[in-house]
C-alpha cells in the first residue's frame, strides 16, 4: 500500500528488513534524514495541516527550475 504522507513513508521504509538489505542502511540513512528536513521546512512554511492543493512552497522547491 502506498503512503499518503511522506513521514509515513520514510517511516514504511525504514521497517522494511528486505529494502533496508537491497538499498543499504547507510543509503537509507541519508534519504530518511533528507526527506525528514523537507517534512520539517514544509510543515514550517505551510503550517502543520495538508492543504488540498499545491502549496507555494512546494511549486518553489520543485518546479522552479524546470
Amino acid at each position: 500500500m502506498l503512503a499518503k504522507f511522506l513521514g509515513d513513508a520514510a517511516d514504511a521504509l525504514r521497517a522494511d528488513e528486505r529494502l533496508l538489505g537491497l538499498m543499504g542502511g547507510p543509503l537509507v540513512d541519508v534519504f530518511e534524514v533528507m526527506k525528514r528536513d523537507e517534512i520539517e521546512r514544509f510543515t514550517e512554511a505551510v503550517g502543520p495541516e495538508m492543504p488540498d492543493e499545491v502549496t507555494e512552497w512546494e511549486v518553489k522547491e520543485y518546479f522552479l527550475d524546470l
